[in-house]
């Protein structure tokens, strides 16, 4: 399959700030739009029309660093993973999940994942698995789990933003 390799992060921009784009990746579709044989101008049309969408789901494949940004290893090169933004809605239960791994953990540093979903909760578009980057515009990047969930707890009710990374396969 052929597909847009990302040959600059912006610094500042969403990529750098949450770890979750790195140089050599190459990006496989954008909200459901095949990238393999678009020409450069239908590539950077999905790409420009990806950023009045809502949700920005980007399946990519890692390319070969070692070792990710946030000390974590990438996805292996044979891995797609997805990339996605959702937005929830907290209420006075919380967002509907519990969380795992994250740094310290009891098997090491990890990334922070999503651990169980809550049946009846508002997390219904998360599924176990998920790592979480980002969250209500704040990083989730090196934190361990009981840092996450401070943050979790202290954004207010309402709407909420999570930047997940979903691996190919796990739902």
């Amino acid at each position: 399959m052929c597909s847009w390799g990302i040959h600059r992060v912006f610094t500042g921009g969403l990529a750098a700030r949450d770890g979750s784009l790195h140089l050599g990746d190459e990006v496989l579709s954008i909200n459901g739009h095949p990238l393999g044989g678009c020409s450069h101008a239908q590539a950077l049309r999905v790409l420009h029309g990806a950023r009045a969408a809502r949700q920005a789901v980007v399946v990519l494949r890692r390319g070969s660093k070692d070792v990710a940004p946030n000390g974590t290893p990438p996805s292996t090169p044979e891995e797609p993973v997805t990339v996605l933004s959702v937005q929830l809605m907290k209420d006075s239960g919380g967002l509907g999940f519990s969380l795992a791994g994250g740094r310290g953990s009891l098997r090491g540093d990890q990334p922070l994942t999503v651990q169980r979903v809550f049946l009846g909760g508002p997390a219904a578009l998360v599924r176990p698995g998920d790592e979480l980057l980002r969250a209500g515009g704040s990083s989730l990047a090196g934190r361990s789990r009981l840092e996450a969930w401070h943050v979790l707890r202290a954004l207010p009710a309402g709407p909420v933003r999570l930047l997940l990374r979903r691996r190919q396969g796990k739902g």
